[in-house]
């Protein structure tokens, strides 16, 4: 498991047990779309054979919607998700032009080979 969050939070590991530690890996740092940050680990760490889960929330729309471009716009690194579940985050003003959106990017997804799902 990766995991991001922006918040500076000196005791994440006090609640994780001790069997647990050695499998995951935490970034104290905010996630964004460069190869520097989620994209490219999980380009340098999955393997295609890889059963791999993204999950997407962090209530940030402008960087949550830079990730899946990113995604999209490489087939590489959409062949290394199975499952991805997103938490799109549609707009009080046009709520159904942004949740056909989601829709649109999901079913992208779907088409693509990946298990996606979205709630608002």
């Amino acid at each position: 498991m990766y995991a991001w969050e922006a918040k500076p939070y000196p005791k994440w590991w006090d609640r994780v047990p001790e069997a647990d530690r050695p499998s995951i890996t935490f970034y104290n740092e905010p996630v964004n779309a460069t190869e520097a940050s989620a994209l490219g680990v999980l380009r340098q760490t999955a393997r295609p054979d890889d059963f791999v889960v993204l999950k997407l929330d962090i209530d940030t729309p402008v960087v949550e919607n830079a990730i899946v471009d990113a995604m999209l716009r490489d087939d590489a690194l959409l062949a290394l998700v199975d499952e991805f579940l997103f938490e799109f985050h549609v707009s009080n003003e046009d709520i159904v032009r942004t949740a056909l959106q989601g829709m649109r990017m999901m079913g992208e997804m779907r088409k693509r080979g990946v298990r996606a799902h979205f709630w608002v």
